[in-house]
């Protein structure tokens, strides 16, 4: 995955404030090319489904949803996978299947 990249600086009230970001297009692109080319890797746990970039993991976390709980919390599990299902966040998908 590409490297996260956080920026500080002072807001008009001098406090700190962080700036996050990441270059994700090199995961978009690799998502979509295996979700058109049925390339999505086949592990013993079943086929890769979607590989999020780290800077929405953080997005989510903010939101609420623990992405770290999936399988383990039927309403995180089914959070992501609204979102994952969702044309919002189609492009994080490396299958054309719905969760």
């Amino acid at each position: 995955m590409s490297e996260m990249k956080t920026k500080m600086h002072l807001d008009r009230n001098g406090r700190i404030q962080y700036e996050r970001s990441q270059d994700v297009n090199p995961i978009l692109d690799l998502n979509k090319y295996e979700a058109n080319n049925d390339a999505g890797a086949k592990t013993r746990f079943g086929v890769k489904a979607a590989s999020i970039p780290n800077i929405v993991i953080e997005q989510w976390m903010r939101e609420g949803i623990d992405v770290f709980n999936y399988g383990r919390c039927p309403v995180t599990t089914k959070r992501i996978k609204d979102k994952l299902n969702s044309n919002e966040f189609k492009y994080l998908r490396t299958n054309t299947g719905k969760l």
